[in-house]
């Protein structure tokens, strides 16, 4: 993909890698979340283990 392309979606060159920033953590975010809620009967052990 052409560099022009890339740039004429975000508003300058640094909040490029900042979007990719935020993206990257809303997944480990969301993984985190589903691990404590599906281990939230679970003893310590697992719902350390699940981290």
């Amino acid at each position: 993909m052409p560099r022009k392309a890339i740039y004429r979606h975000s508003q300058d060159k640094h909040s490029l890698p900042a979007a990719e920033l935020d993206r990257q953590f809303a997944a480990v975010e969301r993984t985190l979340v589903t691990a404590a809620e599906d281990a939230v009967e679970q003893p310590l052990g697992v719902r350390v283990q699940r981290f």
